[in-house]
């Protein structure tokens, strides 16, 4: 886990000027493109870092943004696990993948 400086907005922009242009999500316990609405096997993607940002308000609710990179195709991209939200399905089975 990297160590951060700024707010969450200003990591994300930072790593998309990096080439982490495309938003991921969850979908039936695959990784989503929300840009345009393929999915992807979460095992054919590495963490190529990870950032951890604990909100001021709420001293519980931790967010993590993933910048993730697929091992064969040139698809790199953000995916993001807000703590503080009900988790959608499928998505601790995607991180657990990830982080493996």
């Amino acid at each position: 886990m990297s160590i951060v400086e700024g707010t969450l907005t200003e990591n994300m922009m930072e790593l998309q000027r990096k080439g982490f242009s495309s938003p991921y999500g969850v979908r039936d316990g695959m990784l989503l493109d929300l840009t345009s609405g393929d999915t992807f096997d979460p095992e054919k993607f590495q963490v190529v870092t990870m950032r951890e940002f604990t909100h001021e308000e709420e001293a519980d609710a931790t967010s993590e943004l993933y910048a993730i990179a697929h091992t064969e195709k040139d698809e790199k991209g953000l995916f993001l696990r807000a703590h503080r939200a009900a988790p959608l399905p499928g998505v601790e089975k995607v991180v657990s993948i990830l982080v493996s």
